[in-house]
């Protein structure tokens, strides 16, 4: 059905190419149709001709064709994906727009990338100031390239000559927890839950820890979803943040009687019936009352009277004092 598609589409090519109100139209549609056959370097061509060749004036044709090189999920393919954002960058100066770099940084994202979408999200935070690691500046840096690039000569066969990882530096005032926690919210705001937990993992491939409202954020996100995948890894992390809370506050007593051990609380210990899955083997951030709200809601709302009264129970080794929204719930629940 695609093949036959194109074919009529390359039919007509003489006559609708030559047709100025039609032109764009025309090469713009043989792109769309050569990407969803998962034909990146054709697509490429085609866009390059109209945008060199015929007048395009619209830089985004180009984003599709970036998403095609990343679902073919090779390295090659990345670099290529890559290569074609800078041309994109390239071309586009100050005149990109916001969607655009949403869709590109989502594409390296989906595709476990999460450097690049990182990188593409710097730059979109970066658009229309003078810096000196915007991706392109790093790209001609790291080429010894001055001046303006020829935008269809940027190749992934350069690439070969630059780790992509130096095309990821970011600024001295990004490298935080708040930098990143924007990025977050901007992607759960769009609805990509399982990305925003992707940055968030980045995060502490950085060396980054992330604030527990923005962990808090995506383990609501994941209630909300109505999977069961989903609602496995909002417990998952809930529970893990709530047993990092008590480690902190068994090691604050621990201080404070000078060395007479106690034995620590562990999530897994009270009402029988009360599943808890198993826990994420690394570092987390500390629960808030938020996180202790969330469950509870996420419990009450699915009648598991057992998880709600264990968390509760819990409140007291983690040291975090219930407020108004938690304790209005608690007492809903008791009147039941």
């Amino acid at each position: 059905e695609h093949g036959r598609a194109v074919t009529q589409w390359e039919a007509e090519q003489h006559v609708l190419s030559s047709n100025e109100d039609l032109r764009e139209s025309y090469w713009t549609l043989g792109v769309r149709m050569l990407v969803s056959q998962g034909e990146p370097q054709q697509a490429q061509e085609i866009a390059y001709t109209l945008l060199d060749d015929h007048g395009g004036k619209s830089t985004s044709i180009l984003v599709p064709i970036i998403e095609a090189w990343n679902q073919l999920g090779k390295s090659s393919a990345y670099q290529k994906a890559w290569a074609l954002y800078i041309s994109f960058r390239e071309r586009s100066g100050d005149s990109a727009r916001m969607e655009d770099y949403d869709t590109v940084s989502m594409s390296f994202l989906k595709v476990g990338k999460k450097e690049l979408g990182l990188a593409v999200f710097k730059d979109m935070m970066l658009a229309r100031q003078d810096s000196n690691v915007d991706s392109t500046v790093l790209y001609k840096k790291a080429l010894g390239i001055v001046g303006n690039l020829q935008s269809s000569s940027v190749s992934s066969s350069q690439l070969n000559n630059v780790s992509l990882e130096a095309m990821t530096v970011l600024p001295r005032t990004f490298q935080n927890k708040f930098f990143y926690g924007s990025w977050i919210k901007k992607l759960l705001g769009m609805g990509e839950v399982d990305a925003a937990a992707a940055v968030v993992e980045l995060m502490y491939e950085r060396g980054t820890r992330p604030d527990p409202k923005h962990v808090n954020g995506i383990i609501g996100a994941w209630l909300r979803s109505g999977t069961a995948a989903d609602r496995t890894k909002a417990e998952t992390m809930a529970w893990a943040m709530i047993q990092e809370r008590m480690n902190f506050a068994w090691r604050r007593r621990a201080q404070a009687r000078k060395g007479d051990d106690a034995p620590k609380t562990s999530i897994g210990e009270g009402e029988d019936g009360v599943y808890i899955p198993s826990s994420i083997q690394r570092i987390v951030p500390q629960a808030t009352i938020e996180t202790f709200s969330i469950l509870l809601l996420y419990f009450l709302r699915r009648q598991k009277y057992a998880q709600v009264r264990h968390l509760r129970n819990l409140l007291e080794p983690a040291e975090i004092r219930p407020n108004s929204y938690f304790m209005n719930h608690l007492l809903y629940a008791e009147l039941r």
